[in-house]
Order: structure tokens, then sequence, then C-alpha cells
């Protein structure tokens, strides 16, 4: 799905032929033509059948999965943007958070009870703080309830909290469970559980702000022209 919007955004952003200006339009790419791009998902498959990695089952349920997301969404985004109402949106970004939640849930190596609360409340609380500083004090009024503008950012703020929130939560569990002993002598001295998990707890932190911190150091030369721009 990478390769499918690398290769949109490139011939979105490619300039037109008078005089190479840029077209400000919009290039359709049919439907036959966009699917040849999963060649590279079949190139995929067959190396994972030929090294024996076993992951052939789950890259062909991943690419239909995808493609179905990516029509429904397609097709409810239309009518939210002919539909420019604050409740709409709302709704949307709760969609966005509560299924962001439910597959960082699922995908924890260390399985608690209460994880998907524990993942709700993180990426929930992330999106939100974050939307909330944009939207009240960086955008204009008037584009509030514009989910053109609103539902991107919130698009871009969950995926980034799913990804810190699963890193720091299956980081702090194996943390835990290997400093079990260290933790455990902790507690027996009289230790607070967070005192006796601080180091585990400061790891975690590190794991979860490692992927953010490496974007921020190549976003303006690596990610913008290359995704952005289009």
């Amino acid at each position: 799905m990478n390769v499918i919007n690398a290769a949109c955004a490139l011939v979105a952003a490619s300039p037109a032929a008078d005089g190479g200006a840029l077209d400000t339009g919009y290039v359709r790419i049919a439907p036959a033509d966009l699917a040849w791009t999963l060649l590279l998902i079949l190139c995929a498959v067959v190396l994972s059948r030929a090294c024996r990695i076993g992951h052939e089952k789950s890259l062909l349920l991943g690419t239909v999965r995808s493609l179905v997301q990516l029509l429904a969404v397609g097709w409810l985004l239309r009518l939210i943007f002919r539909n420019e109402h604050w409740s709409f949106v709302a709704l949307m970004v709760a969609v966005m958070i509560g299924i962001a939640a439910f597959d960082g849930k699922r995908r924890l190596e260390h399985r608690f009870k209460r994880a998907l609360y524990v993942m709700l409340f993180s990426i929930g609380l992330a999106t939100i703080t974050t939307m909330a500083t944009a939207i009240f004090l960086v955008f204009p009024v008037e584009l509030w309830a514009k989910p053109q503008y609103v539902i991107p950012l919130a698009g871009m703020m969950t995926a980034n909290a799913l990804n810190s929130a699963s890193l720091a939560v299956n980081r702090l569990a194996a943390d835990v469970r290997l400093r079990k002993g260290e933790i455990e002598v902790a507690l027996s001295l009289g230790a607070t559980p967070a005192q006796a998990s601080r180091r585990a707890l400061r790891a975690a932190v590190r794991a979860a702000m490692t992927p953010a911190l490496n974007m921020m150091m190549i976003v303006g030369i690596v990610q913008i022209p290359g995704m952005m721009s289009g």
C-alpha cells in the first residue's frame, strides 16, 4: 500500500508538459494501472514462500483488508466532505482512535488485562491533545469543522500514537519480565510499584520516542519531498 500511495503522490506532483509548470489538478490513475503495484506483493509472497518465512497468508490477507478499507474509507470520506459538520468530523476521529486501539491491543506481544483500555487511553489522549492544540490555537476558526483539514491531521496523529503506544507497552512488558527478580526485591524492601519499575518505564519511554525522533531528524529532507509534497 505504501507503494501505491507513493505512485499516486509521484504522479500528482509531476510537472505538466507545458514549460514544467505544476499542474494543480488531480491526475486520475485507472484501477487496471494501479493493479500493477500488486506485483510487488506477489514478489513478497514468493520470497516468503521460498525462504520459509511463513507470512504468505498474512501478506495476502493484509492486501485484501487494505483494499477493502481504502474503498470503504474513500466512500465514507466523500460523504463526510460533502456534509461539513463538526459531528461528522468528531465521529470519524473517534472511529479512527477506536480502531487503532483495538488493532494495537491485538498486536501486543505480551497480553494483559485491560490492554484495550490502556491503548485506547494512550492513543486517545495523545491524539486529542495534539488535535486540540492544532485546531484551537493554530487553525483559523472557520477551519475547525473542515474535514479535509482535520481528518488527515487526526489520521497522522493517531498512527503516530499507535506506534508509540505499541512500542512502549511491548518494551515495558519485556523489561518487567526481564527484571522480575530486581523488581520483586525492590517491592519487598518497601518500594512503590512506580519506584520498583522506574528503570523499565524509562526504557519503554525511550523506545517509544525513538521512531518520532528519527523522523524529526529527516522529515525535511526525506519525508516531505517524498510523500507529503504529493
